[in-house]
């Protein structure tokens, strides 16, 4: 007899099958395009952009958790394994399998079961559009996205990513997910709102840059809802449609008037959104992306969602029945209207809430806790010494020891490029494999590390949250382009000056443990969710490209008062960052994405100069191809 470890893995291998689902009319007018006239469909594929697909994922997720509650050990799984069996009979393939990933993230028994990245469970699904446009001759490829687009879509068809942010909205479900000790209730996670909010702004900061790299300009928002949406795409995945060119939305009557009240109430400062300023982010998050912490369902909808499911369902070119890659969380990222989409949402989020607060206050900044912006003579952005990085081949030995040896001491004041081991270029490269028989190439880079230099001039130990930014020089003064790199907390001894070594490796925005992109996952320790650990940005993708010819960016690392920010991360598993930690609140006391939730009081890089507990470098990010 299989074990269930085996059982689980096989059922997660059966292919997608998008197979019609029951669904109320008023539920699916919400999220499909309608002629003038037409009714919605009472059947629609699997999706858990509809809600009442959704909670009935979700429903069989909580009897897979009463199963396992009532049967302990091997024998609780396999009587899980065998309800999948018959629900997937009487529903879908689609819906079980949902369930399951539900249930092995959420629950303790779940975690023994195997959890499998969507290219190792449906490749098919993440499979390229097209070959490497490096491989065909200019102009022959036609599928993907069309024009300047297609520039891109190496990006936004990595698999990784896509199985980024289809991981994501099982370990944060919009109704919640069942609690493991009574599956009857689902439990919203802290902050999920701000959250949703955050991990997508960052999400559109990274792919900015990318178009930054390749000479496009940013992402534009889809704010006129009647206009024609100029990029098409087509996937090429089976049951999946295509759009072409210059297509318009149908049907947006209910978006148009749900984001009309959203900004009223915003500007209004009052109603459903008065609320404490620490928490208002978080029932911005919840009412946009319509999960169960929406203030009002009647009066704000389903604005996210059904900007989804709207662009998903525009006619496909050739006439073919189905849905386009916008109406699933496990495609919808490789559509380049995903991301103006996305900025539509966080520009509301922006414009009507983060810049109408008060600037940024750096009073609580760590006392007597610096960093230099220059060794010797005036002040100067973007040359500090402290900010010291190294190729990991250069790194010998224990780490701490080597930047101690080569940084610290006697050498703490001293031009660290004189060690003859740093560097202020980092290359990445593109990698070419295979993904079910289909050749993709990814992006890769150089593992390195950072080794920062900081002084507690204080009489006592101080702990700190160290804080690693990136920006493209072209980007520099622009808040909502800024990527998180890393955070993570350090001890300073009393009246020290301390070398820290931190691996890339070890970034907190990443899935745990860091892999190259054709490597097999890494075994994980006993007891670990593995579906958590692997929730997280892709560790080849911590980078932007950057340009052959070397393009310029700015590193910038903030320190911050750990007792004020109480961060407790984990290195060892998941992104803390775009994640949280299983069952704990969001750690870190702070607004999502700070110090840039918010306007400086100045511009950045003059305000840099002014913190002792900042302190900037600029660095080159070289692609070779």
């Amino acid at each position: 007899m299989a074990t269930p470890q085996q059982r689980a893995e096989s059922f997660l291998k059966r292919p997608t099958e998008r197979k019609p689902l029951p669904v109320t009319q008023a539920s699916a007018a919400g999220v499909v395009t309608l002629g003038a006239g037409d009714q919605a469909p009472t059947q629609f594929p699997f999706t858990t952009f509809i809600d009442e697909h959704e909670q009935a994922g979700l429903s069989v997720a909580a009897q897979m958790m009463r199963i396992a509650n009532e049967n302990p050990g091997d024998d609780g799984l396999q009587k899980v394994l065998d309800y999948a069996e018959e629900e997937a009979q009487r529903s879908s393939i689609d819906l079980v399998k949902y369930a399951l990933q539900v249930f092995i993230t959420h629950h303790p028994a779940g975690r023994r079961l195997p959890s499998l990245s969507l290219e190792e469970s449906d490749p098919a699904q993440v499979k390229p559009s097209h070959p490497p446009l490096s491989s065909v001759p200019a102009g022959v490829v036609t599928l993907g996205a069309t024009g300047d687009e297609k520039k891109l879509d190496w990006y936004r068809e990595d698999p990784a990513t896509s199985d980024h942010h289809a991981r994501w909205h099982v370990v944060y479900p919009r109704a919640g997910s069942p609690d493991p000790n009574n599956p009857g209730i689902q439990i919203m996670k802290d902050r999920q709102g701000e959250l949703f909010l955050y991990m997508h702004q960052q999400m559109l900061a990274r792919y900015d840059t990318e178009r930054l790299g390749v000479g496009m300009q940013a992402a534009t928002s889809l704010s006129d809802y009647a206009a024609k949406i100029a990029e098409g795409y087509d996937p090429n995945i089976q049951e999946l449609t295509a759009r072409a060119d210059n297509q318009r939305m149908s049907g947006i009557t209910n978006i148009t008037k749900w984001t009309k009240a959203i900004v009223t109430e915003l500007r209004a400062g009052a109603g459903d959104f008065n609320v404490p300023p620490r928490t208002v982010p978080d029932v911005i998050g919840c009412t946009i992306e319509q999960n169960n912490g929406s203030r009002n369902l009647a009066k704000y909808g389903s604005l996210h969602n059904s900007g989804h499911g709207l662009i998903a369902s525009i006619p496909d070119p050739q006439g073919n029945p189905g849905q386009g890659v916008m109406a699933f969380t496990s495609t919808a990222i490789r559509d380049p209207v995903f991301y103006r989409w996305h900025r539509q949402v966080d520009d509301i989020f922006a414009a009507e809430w983060q810049e109408k607060q008060t600037v940024q206050n750096f009073g609580d900044a760590p006392a007597s806790i610096s960093m230099r912006d220059v060794l010797n003579g005036p002040q100067k952005i973007g040359v500090s010494p402290d900010i010291i990085l190294c190729r990991e081949d250069k790194v010998a030995g224990d780490p701490t020891a080597f930047g101690e040896a080569q940084f610290g001491g006697a050498k703490f004041d001293s031009d660290a490029a004189q060690s003859g081991v740093t560097t202020d270029i980092l290359e990445t490269k593109m990698v070419l494999r295979t993904i079910d028989g289909d050749a993709v190439e990814v992006l890769d880079h150089d593992d390195f590390y950072y080794f920062l230099r900081i002084r507690n001039d204080n009489a006592a130990a101080k702990k700190v949250t160290v804080r690693i930014f990136l920006a493209a020089e072209t980007f520099m003064d622009q808040r909502r382009r800024w990527i998180e790199l890393d955070k993570f907390q350090q001890e300073l001894k009393a009246s020290s000056r301390t070398v820290v070594a931190r691996s890339s490796k070890l970034a907190a925005v990443i899935r745990k443990p860091a892999r190259r992109p054709d490597a097999p996952p890494p075994p994980l320790d006993p007891g670990e969710d593995q579906n958590w650990c692997d929730c997280g940005w892709p560790y080849h993708l911590l980078l932007p490209r950057g340009k052959q010819a070397g393009m310029k960016f700015r590193l910038l690392v903030v320190l911050t008062d750990w007792d004020k920010d109480k961060v407790e991360l984990d290195a060892h598993c998941g992104s803390t960052s775009y994640c949280g930690k299983r069952d704990m609140k969001y750690p870190d006391l702070r607004p999502m994405g700070y110090p840039f939730d918010r306007k400086w009081p100045g511009a950045i890089a003059a305000t840099v100069l002014a913190q002792k507990n900042m302190a900037a470098r600029d660095i080159t990010i070289r692609f070779k191809p």
